[in-house]
């Protein structure tokens, strides 16, 4: 059956963004300053990283205005909540889409030119002229239309991930659709351009792997989270259900599941006919929702993810197209959930197989993965406090310190130009 909207849980440790609503920064050595936050989505639970940051910096005591653009469906309660300025652009996708085929036939990267909107750079520069800000935070790379305007004071880049390598991964990969692949192949060095161009210009470039990095002014700063300390006595010895959480209008992510159901599930099933697969997600395509069968469940938009972590036995992260940290992975380790990943989901979250994952290529192996943890329950213990271990760097009071260097850093940077 589709399921939606289920009651959630009150989780009173920590909010459903996996972020503590009130952290205090430890080192705020950095005087307060003005912060243009510049985002091409609102800033949610679901957008966990921005949300993360503006909580950041609003407890550094940093004022923060925020332009952001809005598309059909999204929510603005999770940055309303905050208590911080904002404006919103509306995103009309027909709009974006034509602006990025007016693209064409430039190099300038499609992405940006998907978010090029008149709205969107006329609130961004408004607010910047009334606002008068001392830095101008661009989340993500396509958020950097008007980029060039703010020379004069400090830039900062939230990359986030290369996202020219994943368009790499998808223009090689055979199994997709050559469409997909044709333009794979036209914004890959469009955006591996533009990449470099805010490495060399920006003060700081912040990205959240610790496998990626570019320029000298680029730094590590993770997604933050926070996690309470009793999730390593969580043993779910009676659990059978297996768990894929992700939005699921993005491509990698349907292609990991419908991959996992196709040439694991089945050896899964038939190992346990008690094992349930739940696939938590947002706007589920017809693909996914055809999955529906006695032993596979779809919950589409649900307002929190963590009532399904509760009562999983083992998450399953296969996206094999993948840059940066995959979200699903640390929100299961933050649950105290044993994980299976693909090597290259682990590899960008700087781990290695048995660093609390499984880590699976073939579909048996990912069979005989799962198999294995929802009979082994002292490998179950062992990957989840390893796992523990491990999620250490993406704490919400080290994140911060990185963040306020990060923020330093670009500060000298702009006055020594």
């Amino acid at each position: 059956m589709i399921r939606s909207r289920p009651e959630a849980v009150d989780r009173s440790t920590f909010g459903t963004d996996g972020v503590r609503a009130e952290t205090p920064l430890k080192d705020a050595r950095l005087p307060p300053r003005k912060v243009l936050f510049v985002c091409p989505w609102v800033p949610s639970r679901l957008r966990p990283r921005s949300l993360g940051i503006l909580k950041i910096l609003l407890s550094a005591g940093h004022s923060v205005s925020v332009v952001a653009l809005t598309g059909p469906g999204e929510i603005e309660d999770d940055l309303a909540e905050l208590g911080v300025r904002f404006r919103l652009a509306t995103s009309r996708r027909i709009f974006s889409f034509a602006r990025a085929a007016a693209a064409l036939p430039s190099r300038k990267s499609l992405q940006t030119a998907y978010c090029s909107g008149i709205q969107f750079r006329g609130l961004v520069r408004a607010e910047a002229a009334r606002f008068n800000p001392d830095v101008v935070h661009f989340n993500v790379l396509r958020s950097t239309v008007d980029f060039d305007r703010f020379a004069s004071i400090v830039r900062i880049v939230d990359l986030d991930d290369i996202r020219s390598d994943y368009y790499r991964q998808v223009a090689s990969d055979h199994s997709l659709p050559s469409g997909r692949r044709a333009i794979a192949r036209l914004e890959r060095p469009r955006m591996k351009s533009r990449e470099a161009a805010l490495a060399a210009s920006a003060d700081a470039v912040l990205l959240s792997s610790p496998a990626e990095a570019i320029g000298a002014r680029s730094y590590v700063i993770r997604t933050p989270m926070e996690f309470p300390g009793n999730t390593l006595n969580r043993q779910r010895t009676n659990s059978r259900n297996v768990l894929f959480v992700g939005k699921l209008d993005y491509e990698a992510n349907v292609e990991a599941v419908l991959s996992f159901v196709r040439d694991a599930w089945p050896a899964v099933f038939a190992a346990d006919e008690r094992a349930r697969l739940h696939i938590v997600g947002a706007n589920p395509p017809d693909a996914i929702r055809s999955l529906v069968s006695e032993s596979i469940t779809v919950h589409a938009d649900v307002p929190a993810v963590w009532p399904f972590y509760d009562e999983a036995a083992v998450a399953i992260v296969p996206v094999e197209s993948a840059t940066g940290v995959q979200m699903k992975l640390l929100q299961a380790f933050v649950a105290g959930v044993p994980v299976v990943a693909s090597s290259i989901t682990a590899a960008q979250a700087g781990l290695k197989p048995g660093n609390g994952v499984l880590v699976a290529e073939s579909g048996p192996a990912w069979a005989n993965a799962v198999i294995r943890i929802l009979r082994d329950q002292q490998l179950r213990v062992e990957l989840v406090a390893d796992a523990y271990e491990h999620l250490k760097p993406w704490a919400q009071d080290q994140v911060a310190t990185e963040l306020q260097s990060a923020y330093r850093a670009a500060v000298v940077s702009q006055e020594s130009r």
